[in-house]
């Protein structure tokens, strides 16, 4: 039986080239997320029938909102879009490709609607006819813009030429395509640029403190600082150079950033980590980890430094520890060795892993005296 229905799909502007272009480990997350988000903001009540790579197909039966409406959504998921894109950009600590060009993205919308049947497919019931075709043809246009929406003259129904946005008029420009499979739309497209005037900031959040002794070790690696700090940051490599952890927890679908968490089990231990950085100058790369709940501290964290060395990488770890009042302070240079012995163990073994050899012993002159008075 075949529906006067709607179809509204939201398409990913600069897709093919972030893909193409970058690591695709990362760039998968990152559209996954952003997919994931598109799906959430819906408010028309409408079903999906395809995650399509770098676009959702929606379909609504029988019902077609109104242009204000259409209007509305299209401004609610742009912005939530843009918004995400932002605070990952403020949160990213990955230099690659992918993490480093995903605020390059953007969004375009297309809405129409027409006669439509539905198909059993596997199970599931996806819309089938010329108004689906159409709507992907659409996607292909000669709009000069990769932010805008296009709604056709068969979504827009019988209304005033006008279209609203939060109750305001805005000017919609005429156009059409001929398509020699699927036919000719006349349509009318409004560009979102201005819609990036309405982003909120993310929140400020602000940056770990620095204590003044932290236990600090470091290790030449014979290995560009790209790639080791790789190795530090993507959890999918943490047991070949963490060999003191038997079990790792983390989101998989997501890309450790600043405010990713993770838990180890280290014997009977499960210690919960959050991802932090911090400031440590310029030309340095700085990932960090704070140990949520620590035993006897108010805070500890873990910094890994990385800096250009003699064709290779100087890696350095610094702990910091803030000890709780009483018996934190009294248990601090226990703590300050235990975790000491514990992070020259996995310079050592990140070495190890990057030069596939033997690793350097740490020399006792990267040690200040008062950390060489505590092993």
């Amino acid at each position: 039986m075949a529906h006067h229905s709607f179809l509204f799909i939201p398409d990913i502007s600069g897709f093919t080239r972030f893909v193409n272009s970058t690591e695709i480990s990362h760039s998968q997350h990152i559209i996954s997320e952003l997919l994931e988000l598109i799906i959430d903001s819906d408010e028309l009540g409408l079903e999906v029938s395809e995650v399509e790579g770098d676009a959702v197909l929606f379909f609504g039966k029988e019902e077609v909102p109104s242009p204000e409406k259409i209007l509305e959504q299209v401004k609610k998921t742009f912005i939530k879009f843009h918004e995400h894109l932002t605070l990952y950009e403020t949160q990213r600590i990955c230099q690659c490709g992918a993490c480093s060009t995903a605020s390059h993205l953007s969004l375009k919308f297309v809405a129409h609607s027409g006669e439509m049947q539905m198909i059993n497919v596997k199970g599931g019931e996806k819309p089938y006819g010329p108004a689906v075709i159409m709507a992907h043809r659409l996607l292909k246009n000669e709009i000069p813009s990769s932010e805008y929406v296009l709604v056709t003259e068969q979504a827009l129904g019988e209304v005033e030429p006008e279209m609203y946005i939060d109750g305001k008029s805005v000017t919609a420009t005429p156009g059409h395509m001929e398509y020699e499979d699927a036919g000719t739309a006349e349509f009318k497209f409004l560009p979102l640029k201005n819609l990036h005037n309405e982003l909120q900031p993310p929140p400020k959040k602000k940056l770990p403190k620095l204590t003044k002794d932290p236990v600090r070790y470091s290790v030449h690696i014979e290995r560009p600082k790209e790639e080791v700090f790789e190795i530090i940051i993507n959890f999918e490599h943490r047991l070949k150079w963490n060999r003191g952890v038997n079990e790792l927890n983390y989101n998989e679908k997501e890309v450790n950033r600043v405010g990713s968490e993770h838990n180890c089990l280290v014997g009977k231990d499960l210690l919960a980590f959050e991802t932090i950085t911090n400031d440590f100058g310029m030309d340095k790369m700085v990932y960090g980890e704070r140990i949520l709940k620590a035993p006897f501290a108010k805070d500890i964290a873990v910094y890994y430094i990385l800096e250009e060395e003699n064709e290779g990488t100087k890696l350095i770890a610094e702990v910091h520890i803030e000890p709780s009042p009483l018996i934190g302070h009294l248990l601090k240079p226990l703590i300050k060795k235990k975790l000491g012995q514990s992070i020259r163990k996995a310079l050592d073994a990140i070495k190890e892993v990057m030069e596939d050899g033997a690793a350097r012993t740490v020399s006792p002159d990267d040690l200040s005296v008062d950390q060489q008075s505590i092993l």
